[in-house]
C-alpha cells in the first residue's frame, strides 16, 4: 500500500501478492513464498491438516520458521520507516 497507494486484494497466495509490490524478489525468494502460501490452504482442510501435520517435524518448522523471518526482514528493509 506504502508504494501502490492501494490496498492490497483480499487473497493469500504471497507470490502473487509479492508481484503486485513491484519489489525485485529472486527467484529463490518466490519459491520460498509459493512455498509457505501452501501451508495455509493446507491447514484449512482434515486431509492435507494430517499429512502437514506429518510433515511439520522439529527440523522442518525451524527451516521454514527461518526463511519467513528472512523474507520478513527482508522486506522491512525494503520499505523502512521514517
Amino acid at each position: 500500500m506504502a508504494k501502490t497507494k492501494k490496498h492490497p486484494p483480499y487473497i493469500h497466495a504471497l507470490d502473487a501478492l509479492a508481484i503486485k509490490t513491484e519489489l525485485e524478489f529472486n527467484d529463490k525468494q518466490a519459491e520460498q513464498l509459493k512455498i509457505i502460501t501452501t501451508f495455509n490452504i493446507r491447514a484449512r482442510y482434515d486431509d492435507f491438516k494430517y499429512s502437514f501435520y506429518k510433515r511439520c517435524t522439529k527440523v522442518y518448522t525451524e527451516k521454514y520458521f527461518n526463511i519467513s523471518k528472512d523474507l520478513y526482514l527482508w522486506l522491512q528493509k525494503q520499505y523502512p520507516k521514517k
